[in-house]
């Protein structure tokens, strides 16, 4: 029924043919999501997966058209557009084969695809029917008594109650429905899953508007512990100091692993989304109102032109 009514072609939704041959289910579900924000601007996680989803359909692009080049472009491109990547690591890239880009091309139409089965439904449920509705499924045994409570947060209409509820709803995306994609792209045929990951990880930016990226999140490299106090001379004066954060300028974990990842989205992108919820509202709104194409164009790093039409299965 989802699929009948926002016109998913869900008979042939497959994903192991990539992007271009998914392209049409690929943007409807970020425009789904779009939607569903606009009309319901309690359902942050809708907003925030379609601001995602911009980013992530861009870095799919790179992929499904990195995929294609000759591997003589492909190394021309990398060399050129990643030169702060570790030389093992970007050799690795530079050395996958078209059925290795392939893999992880397939693997992120599957993760949107994993994503919008688990969570499209509960949306469309609740865009519906409200929390009565949310309930009943529970009572049915439909919708676990976890998932109930966020929901049950997000209608409250307690501003706080409603951001822990989303946030339970990206927890859930982010370790149960993924977690177990990312740990597979990252152990993929050895360095170049390793290679792969740490790229996302060191060229991803925010897709929260003035967010900061990965790299300048999770880059610590250690703490220097030092005296509680100091006291220029004996008698004085004395100054309060606290322990110091050494940062590298470059990203010290890797995107794929959840405790980085979820570093980087609660102590910058969740901060950084509810700050301009409550004192910029027009501002997100007309960013997530944003069609996925554009979204996809500014977060592109790799200089080909994508075409959806393209036939490459």
């Amino acid at each position: 029924m989802l699929c009948r009514e926002l016109g998913l072609h869900c008979d042939d939704w497959d994903t192991s043919r990539g992007l271009s041959c998914n392209d049409h289910n690929v943007v409807t579900v970020y425009e789904y999501y779009s939607d569903l924000y606009m009309r319901h601007p309690e359902l942050q996680w809708a907003g925030m997966a379609a601001l995602a989803g911009g980013h992530v359909y861009g870095g799919m692009q790179d992929m499904h058209v990195l995929r294609k080049a000759s591997r003589d472009v492909r190394e021309q491109i990398l060399r050129r557009h990643f030169p702060q990547m570790p030389a093992v690591l970007l050799d690795a890239l530079v050395g996958a084969t078209e059925a290795e880009f392939e893999f992880f091309e397939d693997k992120f139409v599957s993760m949107h695809k994993q994503i919008f089965r688990d969570l499209g439904w509960q949306h469309m449920a609740y865009d519906r029917g409200g929390i009565q509705e949310m309930r009943r499924l529970a009572a049915a045994g439909q919708l676990p008594r976890a998932e109930l409570d966020a929901w049950e947060d997000i209608a409250s209409g307690d501003p706080e109650r409603i951001a822990n509820g989303n946030e339970a709803l990206l927890y859930r995306e982010q370790k149960i429905i993924l977690q177990d994609d990312y740990d597979e792209m990252k152990g993929h045929h050895g360095l170049v899953g390793l290679a792969m990951t740490y790229m996302m990880g060191q060229t991803t930016e925010s897709p929260i508007p003035g967010g900061k990226p990965f790299r300048e999140v999770v880059n610590e490299v250690g703490t220097i512990n030092l005296p509680d106090e100091i006291c220029l001379t004996p008698w004085g004066p004395c100054q309060s100091l606290g322990d110091i954060t050494v940062r590298a300028p470059f990203a010290t974990g890797n995107i794929a692993t959840f405790d980085s990842r979820w570093k980087w989205i609660t102590e910058d992108m969740l901060p950084r989304y509810q700050y301009l919820l409550e004192h910029e509202p027009d501002r997100i709104r007309e960013e997530i109102g944003r069609p996925p194409h554009e979204l996809a164009d500014e977060s592109r790093l790799i200089p080909i032109g994508y075409d959806p039409e393209d036939g490459v299965c």
